[in-house]
């Protein structure tokens, strides 16, 4: 059997030299496996966009922006049962599962833990006469609401208080279109 050598690069621009047999594939730290080599993905980007601001309502831009909160009992997603996932309303980056939303009765979506923790800031907030934990999405700067340690302690133990004007929510059945397909696996039915 003919053999080959197959250069593979790595996120860190090193390259990663293998020798393989047809079919196989090395990956970018060495590892060979069988079968035919995976399609690259482009790793998605996010950042606060001018114009997806310009075209927020004036209850989004008070929130995201001016680090408002909207009135409990009055978001659009409190009590949406869909599965899917809720990102950014700014920027896209993906926040929070519906497999992770629960009832808190706060007044607000609740949420255990963000689907993707690197997308989530937590900042000491001391306004209003408390001490809390503002939560901001890391790329689009966007205010999102506040974490509690108040949460199911089955799950973790804390509840992400969400502002829906914050958000914008894609079902399951969209996500693959709109870029979201490598959080599927993390979608399930709202408990």
């Amino acid at each position: 059997m003919r053999r080959r050598k197959l250069t593979a690069t790595d996120y860190e621009g090193r390259t990663a030299l293998a020798t393989v047999k047809p079919g196989l594939f090395a990956s970018p730290r060495g590892t060979i496996y069988g079968g035919p080599e995976p399609e690259k993905t482009q790793m998605a980007t996010y950042a606060k966009d001018p114009a997806k601001i310009a075209k927020l309502s004036p209850e989004q831009y008070r929130v995201t922006q001016q680090s408002a909160t909207e009135r409990p009992g009055t978001g659009e997603y409190l009590h949406n049962k869909e599965p899917g996932i809720y990102v950014d309303i700014v920027s896209g980056e993906p926040l929070f599962a519906s497999s992770d939303k629960y009832e808190s009765g706060c007044g607000w979506p609740s949420f255990t833990k963000p689907i993707e923790p690197a997308n989530v800031s937590e900042i000491r907030d001391s306004s209003h006469g408390m001490i809390r934990t503002e939560v901001r999405s890391a790329n689009g700067d966007s205010h999102l609401g506040h974490v509690f340690e108040d949460g199911p302690t089955d799950r973790g133990g804390l509840r992400y208080c969400i502002n829906s004007a914050s958000l914008r929510f894609v079902h399951r059945k969209d996500m693959e279109a709109q870029g979201y397909g490598a959080y599927l696996d993390q979608v399930e039915d709202v408990r």
